[in-house]
């Protein structure tokens, strides 16, 4: 038999319905229909908790937005949705953490004595280097100046080479091999090039 409640003029009967005790019924106030997939579809895009949920609620405060993201980040439901987004990541680029250490590792082994100036004035890789340790090269500059004119002219060729920074490599592989914790001091202080080598030759 349905119940009835006085409304609010103490005339108006109104039903109220129960649900039947055997269903879930779950109400959400914030997280609506699929929040969970749409805020870990932004998430893994910058691993920004307040980004993402101000990308999936455009019209939330960032101060809101810092609050609520860190708290639907911190749900086990988003872990285990952002862990599986992650994995279809590094599955589809093929990225693995052996790759990712080996890189890291050219860099931070580089040694500038591995490579050299060659005859036209380019760079090569000497006898003992790494056969990969171009990849912990930043840049390369050649420059080609002539002094004088005629038979008297002389061209000096200038390289120059910057290597990716090796004590911030060494700081990130001893982070992964638990030699130092993740909140030590950034060894050297630079993220991003450091070790600069002029050659010149005439």
């Amino acid at each position: 038999m349905p119940r009835y409640a006085t409304g609010a003029n103490g005339r108006t009967p109104k039903e109220v319905q129960h649900p039947d005790p055997g269903s879930a019924v779950v109400v959400s106030h914030h997280n609506g229909p699929g929040l969970i997939e749409r805020f870990a579809l932004e998430y893994v895009k910058d691993l920004n908790a307040t980004r993402a949920y101000l990308r999936v609620r455009p019209e939330t405060t960032p101060r809101s937005a810092s609050t609520l993201g860190a708290r639907l980040l911190a749900k086990v439901d988003t872990q285990a949705c952002i862990a599986q987004l992650r994995a279809e990541q590094a599955d589809r680029l093929r990225i693995e953490a052996d790759t990712l250490l080996r890189e890291l590792a050219i860099c931070a082994y580089s040694d500038i004595q591995g490579y050299v100036q060659t005859e036209d004035g380019g760079l090569g890789l000497g006898p003992q280097a790494h056969p990969l340790a171009s990849r912990a090269i930043s840049s390369i500059k050649r420059k080609v100046t002539t002094y004088g004119e005629g038979e008297k002219a002389r061209t000096e060729v200038t390289v120059e080479l910057r290597l990716w920074n090796k004590l911030q490599a060494l700081h990130t592989l001893a982070q992964h091999l638990g030699l130092i914790g993740k909140g030590d001091e950034d060894a050297g202080g630079i993220g991003g090039n450091e070790l600069i080598v002029r050659w010149e030759r005439e």
